[in-house]
């Protein structure tokens, strides 16, 4: 039964990253306008990983369109309500995110697209989980906002749940 009481080395020790979620509440989606649901900013020390985005609708109406679901880059923070980021496990401390925020009513301005998908706004809920090697990181100091857009003939409700580790 040797090795069985083994201390792993450091190099074997996988490193625990705090999770936390941005939740956007309801929001409201105009015909053909750009809207930032919600947008994770990090500190000036600690980098952050996007892991999965979940996104629903509430239309009824079977031939809504497809809304179109981006992240941003931004480089501004637009004129929006502060949101705090939630822990998942309440025994961890607080994220170190404290800049985020939900519902522009002045959108930032946005520069590089990291990532985009269609959506169907009839009811239900698509939930997108960035595989390990394709997670978004973020440096410090940067912002990240998704951003929705509804085609010209309606408009539609969200809600939005964006999982990250800092």
């Amino acid at each position: 039964m040797r090795g069985l009481n083994k201390t792993p080395s450091i190099k074997e020790k996988k490193m625990a990253l705090h999770l936390y979620r941005l939740l956007s509440g309801a929001q409201t989606l105009t015909a053909t306008t750009a809207k930032t649901i919600l947008q994770l900013v990090t500190p000036a020390t600690r980098l952050a990983m996007i892991r999965t985005l979940e996104i629903g609708f509430a239309s009824v109406t079977a031939t809504d369109a497809p809304v179109l679901i981006q992240l941003f880059i931004q480089t501004t923070a637009g004129t929006m309500s502060a949101l705090t980021p939630v822990a998942i496990d309440q025994t961890i401390p607080a994220s170190l995110c404290t800049g985020c925020q939900k519902t522009a009513t002045a959108e930032p301005t946005t520069t590089t697209e990291l990532w985009s998908q269609q959506v169907t706004p009839v009811g239900g809920t698509a939930v997108f989980v960035f595989p390990k090697d394709e997670q978004i990181k973020m440096a410090v100091s940067t912002k990240v906002g998704l951003v929705c857009t509804s085609p010209a003939t309606q408009t539609a409700n969200v809600r939005a749940v964006l999982t990250f580790e800092e």
